[in-house]
């Protein structure tokens, strides 16, 4: 497959009421489809919001009523659904990403870089992991939100194959201009396209600006939302990943002995 349509869900959230949010986001995975979409992204917590007081009773497992809900959606539509909910194992929280396709769970990630400046290291535990999905529309890498800070994550999905990643978001008034340079500098560094996916409205902590984008291999932004909910979509040119690596060898210049096994790159 070279061509996919993909659609972004950017949505105000319930805060604290998975119900609710489900209600909500189901009927519109299934006009992404109905519109030829394959994947429908959601923003990050889509279902509770930092509802942090309630977490705990909250929290599902992989097989719990959310995963459920998609994946019955998912499978009615044909069609890849991927967003982040809390997540407990073992009683251990963890913000995870999970990818439900139309034939079941591909895989779930748990976010690596927990955002301080709200408390998220309080209450959920950081995975130490990336994964790169091996799906029928190719390899598919994901992050969340505060994660693309961090280029190194994002490279690593990168030269491990991935052409498209998928971020799915939670990123506050007022640093609009930080979300936007960092996902189009993200798919320019990595030649690959990002889906952005950013929820719109407000919890009692912040203001949601939404600007959920997909940017290309060559940084051009594909479509972009504003402030309000919108279903957005766009179609992804999957060859173009290889023309523009072809193009600017990147990949093949990487002088890795140059600062992969620094020091003080492992512990600024």
């Amino acid at each position: 497959m070279t061509t996919i349509k993909v659609s972004m869900i950017q949505m105000d959230i319930f805060f604290g009421n998975p119900k609710g949010n489900i209600d909500k986001a189901i009927p519109v995975i299934e006009e992404a489809a109905r519109e030829g979409a394959r994947v429908a992204l959601l923003p990050e917590l889509w279902t509770t919001g930092y509802s942090y007081e309630n977490l705990r009773t909250l929290a599902e497992s992989l097989g719990g009523k959310t995963t459920s809900a998609v994946l019955n959606a998912a499978s009615s539509n044909n069609i890849y659904v991927i967003g982040s909910i809390p997540r407990i194992k073992d009683n251990v929280l963890y913000n995870t990403c999970v990818v439900m396709g139309p034939h079941g769970i591909v895989g779930h990630y748990d976010k690596a870089h927990l955002f301080r400046l709200i408390g998220e290291d309080n209450y959920f535990s950081a995975g130490n992991s990336y994964s790169i999905y091996d799906t029928e529309l190719g390899a598919i890498g994901t992050a969340l939100c505060y994660d693309i800070r961090f280029p190194e994550l994002c490279r690593s999905m990168a030269i491990a194959g991935a052409k498209i990643l998928f971020v799915p978001a939670e990123w506050p008034h007022p640093r609009l201009n930080h979300w936007r340079s960092l996902l189009i500098a993200r798919a320019i560094e990595n030649q690959m396209f990002v889906v952005g996916c950013n929820r719109v409205g407000t919890d009692p902590m912040n203001k949601y600006f939404g600007h959920s984008m997909i940017v290309d291999p060559a940084g051009e932004v594909l479509v972009e939302g504003s402030e309000s909910e919108a279903l957005l979509s766009a179609q992804l040119d999957l060859k173009k990943v290889d023309r523009i690596r072809s193009l600017i060898p990147c990949f093949k210049d990487r002088n890795a002995a140059a600062y992969e096994n620094r020091a003080d790159f492992k512990e600024a």
